[in-house]
Parts: structure tokens; sequence; C-alpha cells
């Protein structure tokens, strides 16, 4: 089994691009929403969360209080390291599990943080979906409704595109042109290493 891993900055297309390898029969593995779901029923790190930052970041449902939690690492690069230190293992540990589960060739693992959380361990070739900034924020201020700024901001904690994209495989670029044909065509050449 090939295990995929696809990232791109926020904005990018992603998730359109891994709609897409999903239609083509590729199982796709969200990293971002699996590791809200490792909040919710992952007592492991519930625990070791508790543990670090106090047990108010839960509420007596034992649901995650957001808002204390972003308090406690916001603007805090060691309190968010200890975060990631603790959250990215979870989800790889659930990752894990779901790939047994899985009878295709081909899996995608798609995670924002792909090479930031070391996430790439586990995955054979990977796959940078990028668009250009200005397009990016388009989308962004369309889909959420934030600021500028407040997009500014979040791309400056993700790594640059050129970083990523010296460490990818393959790129598909999302700027407003076809992309179905990119994509068909790494899904064949990926497909061909599976076979071989």
């Amino acid at each position: 089994m090939i295990t995929l891993g696809l990232t791109g900055g926020i904005g990018s297309g992603k998730t359109t691009v891994a709609a897409v390898f999903q239609s083509l029969g590729v199982p796709v593995f969200n990293s971002d929403e699996e590791a809200k779901a490792c909040y919710i029923d992952d007592s492991e790190l519930k625990l070791a969360l508790e543990q670090h930052f106090g047990h108010e970041i839960f509420n007596e449902h034992g649901e995650l209080h957001k808002e204390i939690l972003a308090s406690r690492v916001f603007g805090n690069e060691a309190q968010l390291r200890i975060l990631n230190n603790l959250v990215h293992p979870a989800v790889a540990r659930r990752f894990n599990a779901w790939k047994l589960n899985q009878k295709s060739p081909i899996v995608m693992k798609e995670a924002a943080i792909l090479f930031e959380s070391g996430a790439n361990n586990q995955t054979d070739y990977n796959i940078l979906v990028s668009a250009p900034v200005e397009m990016r924020i388009e989308r962004i201020v369309k889909r959420n409704g934030w600021s500028k700024e407040e997009i500014l901001k979040r791309m400056s904690w993700q790594w640059p595109e050129e970083k990523i994209r010296s460490l990818c495989d393959y790129e598909i670029v999302n700027d407003g042109r076809l992309i179905l044909p990119q994509i068909v065509k790494v899904h064949e050449d990926i497909l061909r290493s599976a076979n071989s």
C-alpha cells in the first residue's frame, strides 16, 4: 500500500484536490478533522492535555474548551510546541489504525502541516497543492470572512511554499485553471508505482 501525503497552505484548495482523489478511489484521512476527534475520544491525549494545561480545558462533559486552550498557547511558542507534541502522535496513532482498515493500493493523508508535524514520516510520496497568495486570500475571505491581516498572520505560521515544494514529489497548481488533468496524471503515475 502506498501512502500519499497531501499538503498546501491555507486557501490553496487541498480539500478540493483530496475530494478528486477520493472520487478516483483513494481513501483520504483528513488530519485536521481527526485531530478534532482526538480531543473528544482519545483518553491518552486528554489525560496528557489535562496534566499539562489544567483540568479546566475540558468541561464537565469532557468536551474541550477551545478558548481556554487557545489562551494558554496563543503567542507562546513553547506551549504551542508542547500542544503539538501531544496532538501529533495521537493523530499518527489514529492514522495507523485507520490505514489497517483500508483495502486500496493507495491511501492519502491530508495535512495542512504535513512536514512541520512530522506526518511525512508516514508517507511514501508527498503532493503540494499551490495557488497564488492573492487567490488564496480571496478564497479565504469568501469562505471564512476573515480580514486580510488575519489571513496573512495565519499564513505566516505555516512554512513557506518554496520550502514545502522542495520536499514534495509532486505539485498540483490550483490557480483557476483545470486541476483534474494534473490530479489524474499524478494518480496514474502513483498507480504505476503501486503496481510495479
